[in-house]
């Protein structure tokens, strides 16, 4: 299993989108690993900002990975795309990624986020039936990790004080 600490790595330059590869068009796609997350930073013709795809491979000079599905509305290459990745675990479905945040020690010692109880990667979901409308907080992946780390995703379910 592989996961990072970061819920957001802004990955340098632009590319271009086409079918299920990205393609390094100012940029090295360095800082992207098979098993990440890749978005768009922003509307881009028919690309929207949001989920584009989970890393399958990367080719040995960084300038090209190749997502297990093609994107939506990359039939035609889309090209000048910023994309950033996420760190989170690979065995975290990420249709719904969004629900998953990296917490650190801080953050979770705050009285009002005791709602987990370990800092490290959170699945938050909201319940239904008699449940309904309370927050469910399910630590995923325990990690020890200070403030600062992980970034600031996350602040509206889990504010720094």
């Amino acid at each position: 299993m592989s996961w990072g600490n970061k819920e957001v790595v802004t990955v340098a330059g632009t590319f271009t989108v086409s079918g299920s590869q990205i393609i390094g068009a100012t940029g090295a796609l360095s800082a992207v690993n098979p098993g990440n997350s890749v978005y768009s930073t922003g509307a881009t013709g028919p690309l929207s900002a949001g989920f584009l795809g989970v890393v399958k491979t990367k080719n040995e000079h960084n300038s090209i990975v190749t997502l297990h599905e093609p994107v939506a509305g990359a039939t035609a290459p889309v090209s000048g795309v910023g994309i950033f990745v996420s760190q989170i675990p690979t065995f975290v479905d990420p249709t719904k990624a969004n629900s998953v945040f990296f917490v650190d020690t801080t953050e979770m010692g705050v009285a009002a986020n005791k709602k987990g109880q370990h800092a490290g990667w959170v699945q938050v979901k909201t319940g239904s039936g008699g449940r309904a409308g309370r927050k469910i907080v399910e630590t995923l992946v325990a990690m020890g990790v200070p403030q600062s780390t992980s970034g600031d995703r996350e602040d509206t379910e889990f504010p720094d004080s």
